[in-house]
């Protein structure tokens, strides 16, 4: 983002205030996000899940299309909530299943910027202790969610009290630039069963708003504050980035302020982070000789960074000869950060202009951190501040898996019909069934698919490319075929593939020089093992169980023995059956042993008569000789 103008600060700090002042830049159409034409958004880019939901899309009063999340996830069962009077909150989806993470997935384009909003309504727990899991977004972990305690102990959390009944709600609002195509949200069980109401992606403009995260940073939002408005909340249409700006964020003293309003348009093209009109037509202002000393609340007190942004339009008209100027003080603890002659109509351009001043990167020492509006003392009037952003600041997200490990377990889930396993196989939680390394760029080092139903063959291909691999267990399940040449594979330690149905002669397994552990029972092998597995004393070797496997000393199993065909049961018979046939039975019988005793004497008189062996010579004893 660029600042064309800075204010000229007294610095105690490291961490430079400036002037958000960007070039005026058109506002394009919302980036198109590609989704299932049956899921297909009024507001161009904008996906809104009510999860959970089990009948059709429908419209809130905002004019923002609500979609279920069939499609988005494919674990967790539905339920309805009778105790809210928030549609989007009258169902949720949880995940009974016990696995360790389950995820939605959002289309996306890589490079553009986008906000991601979670909603959490807790009340259908009843009496139950609630569950404990974590929300991740991509690779990152925003924070545990634990409804036992305060929001202020919950990364970037909001709590919405729209009605007594919804005092369980909390809201993560997440800013982040997409690496890839796609936008992982997750849900990583700690204890209980994990839960979500409604997601939310909205494309931005990726070229001025909130450009930090092009750096790999997330944004996290505290609050975006509208000041002296009487609208509980300014969303979309007003904003058409659906931020929801609030009129109050509790520390404000309405004794020693006053709110201004305007009808008047107001000029909001200046801000890079496209601040929406109508927040900018509500101010709070002090007056001459007061100012604002504002606690920022949510704050923590472990050293955290943040990204703060205010907004200032002189909406109110100054008399002749009147003027408004002010200082900033940014109080982050121990440290100050003064930010001095504040004129919003100098530094604006104008009455009805609007203005940003902001700091990308402030570290808050404490949770007591404040900001402060002085005026001068030659000022007839005092401060004025129309709007409030605070953000909290990751450093740059960690890395996803490493693609081509991350390419070959999709292959493997098509493989396997393990498609219901969405978000990326190794960050922030791992799959159930894989191990990753603690590389800064992760990698998958054990497959334990042991007793997982999977059916087919082994897909060498993928595997192949899991050149970290060291555990490969595939053992009890119904997997057939050759066991395929994975010699490339030269780290694999552990291979179990006991009980299943798979044959061939996997003679490239002696060449693996760091196997220690290798599980063949139980399977259809043949041929000859090599004398290099059974020689080495330093590997845990198995192999019974393999009738057609040959040994190296050439000690194989005998032939199969010739099927027998055992003859079938007899079926019984009923009295009236047995006896209508016994008549039949008995001379068929009669008929049929005096036919082969007659046909067995006519063979012994040919033997002994016409086929009787003679002596050759004449008498004594000689080897036989049959004439006719």
């Amino acid at each position: 983002m660029g600042y064309h103008e800075k204010l000229q600060p007294e610095m105690n700090s490291m961490s430079p205030l400036r002037m958000f002042d960007v070039a005026v830049v058109v506002m394009a159409l919302l980036s198109c996000v590609s989704v299932p034409l049956t899921l297909v958004q009024a507001q161009r880019g904008f996906i809104s899940i009510d999860c959970g939901l089990s009948a059709a899309a429908y419209t809130d009063a905002n004019n923002i299309t609500w979609v279920p999340d069939t499609g988005y996830t494919f674990t967790g069962e539905n339920v309805d909530l009778l105790t809210s009077d928030t549609k989007t909150l009258q169902s949720l989806r949880y995940f009974p299943e016990g696995r360790r993470k389950d995820c939605y997935v959002l289309p996306a384009i890589p490079n553009n910027t986008y906000m991601v909003r979670v909603f959490l309504y807790a009340d259908f727990l009843g009496t139950g202790a609630p569950p404990t899991f974590d929300l991740e977004i991509e690779a990152l972990s925003v924070g545990q969610i634990n409804f036992t305690g305060s929001a202020e102990n919950n990364v970037a959390a909001q709590i919405y009290s729209t009605s007594s009944a919804e005092n369980n709600v909390q809201a993560y609002e997440g800013y982040l630039s997409a690496t890839k195509d796609t936008i992982y949200v997750c849900l990583a069980r700690i204890t209980g069963d994990p839960f979500i109401s409604s997601l939310e992606l909205r494309p931005l403009n990726t070229t001025s708003m909130y450009t930090i995260v092009q750096q790999g940073s997330y944004l996290f939002n505290l609050y975006h504050a509208n000041f002296g408005s009487t609208t509980p909340i300014i969303r979309y249409p007003h904003d058409v980035y659906d931020r929801q700006w609030q009129n109050d964020i509790q520390q404000v003293n309405p004794i020693s302020s006053f709110a201004i309003n305007t009808m008047t348009p107001v000029n909001v093209s200046s801000p890079g982070d496209m601040v929406p009109e109508l927040v900018m037509q509500s101010a709070e202002s002090w007056p001459g000789g007061q100012g604002l000393n504002l606690t920022l609340p949510y704050l923590t007190s472990d050293n955290r960074d943040y990204y703060v942004a205010f907004y200032f339009a002189e909406i109110d008209p100054l008399a002749q000869n009147q003027t408004r100027v002010f200082d900033l003080v940014l109080n982050q603890g121990p440290s100050e950060d003064h930010y001095l002659n504040i004129s919003v109509v100098s530094l604006a351009g104008g009455m009805y202009m609007a203005m940003e001043l902001g700091d990308t990167n402030v570290t808050f020492n404490s949770s007591s951190g404040s900001i402060q509006l002085i005026p001068h003392a030659d000022s007839q009037l005092g401060p004025v501040l129309n709007a409030l952003e605070l953000f909290q600041l990751t450093p740059p997200a960690p890395n996803l898996t490493f693609v081509s490990d991350a390419l070959a377990i999709e292959i493997v889930k098509e493989a396997f019909s393990l498609t219901s396993w969405l978000g990326d196989p190794c960050a922030y939680t791992p799959y159930d069934w894989i191990t990753c390394t603690n590389d800064t760029i992760p990698r998958v080092e054990a497959l334990k698919l042991s007793n997982y139903n999977l059916t087919g063959t082994i897909p060498a291909a993928a595997l192949t490319n899991l050149t970290a691999l060291t555990k490969l267990w595939l053992d009890y399940n119904s997997l057939e075929g050759p066991i395929p040449d994975l010699s490339v594979l030269k780290n694999l330690q552990s291979i179990q593939l006991e009980n299943n149905i798979m044959g061939g002669t996997p003679f490239w397994l002696a060449s693996l020089p760091s196997l220690h552990e290798l599980l063949l029972s139980n399977n259809n092998l043949s041929g000859t093992l090599p004398s290099a597995l059974l020689n080495d004393t330093s590997l845990t070797f198995d192999y019974l169980g393999n009738p057609m496997l040959c040994n190296a000393t050439g000690g194989c199993p005998p032939p199969p023995s010739p099927s027998r065909i055992s003859p079938p049961s007899p079926s019984p018979i009923s009295n009236s059956t047995l006896h209508s046939a016994n008549v039949p039975a008995i001379v068929g019988g009669v008929v049929g042993g005096l036919f082969v005793a007659a046909a067995f004497t006519l063979v012994l008189i040919y033997v002994f008569c016409y086929k009787h062996p003679t002596t050759s010579g004449g008498g004594g004893s000689g080897l036989w000789v049959y004439s006719s």
